[in-house]
């Protein structure tokens, strides 16, 4: 999914004004293994991706990231400089598709969809390896 599709999901609003995903929830990346079993973890930050260093990449396993913080570092990644895996300066862009590899590691795992886990509080950005880019 591209970033701005995933910022504008996350951002709407009620007819009231309120937002449809609670601000407080928070953000995980979930991943289906080829063995039945679930992996997740709490992004931190969009930096460079090693399949394309000019395209965007969710890294950590900090602290869970708020819905509201993820907003904000999704709008801080349109026009944000990175540096690539090997060294030079790229700009991502909020058009750009969302990857979700490792640190260093280009395994074409992409992020595909959002879904939002009531009863867990959170949302999931459903994380699964493509077989090529975009």
């Amino acid at each position: 999914m591209k970033i701005k599709r995933i910022r504008e999901m996350l951002e709407q609003t009620t007819p009231d004004g309120l937002p449809v995903v609670p601000r407080d929830y928070h953000v995980v990346v979930h991943t289906i293994l080829d063995n039945g079993g679930v992996f997740e973890y709490h992004p931190d930050r969009i930096t460079s991706w090693r399949g394309d260093y000019s395209k965007p990449t969710l890294a950590g396993v900090g602290e869970p990231t708020t819905v509201k913080q993820f907003i904000e570092m999704l709008r801080e990644a349109h026009g944000k400089k990175v540096i690539g895996y090997k060294g030079g300066d790229y700009i991502l862009d909020e058009e750009d598709h969302l990857w979700a590899d490792d640190y260093g590691e280009a395994d074409m795992w992409a992020i595909v969809a959002v879904r939002l886990v009531a009863e867990a509080k959170h949302i999931e950005l459903i994380r699964v390896q493509v077989p090529e880019t975009w």
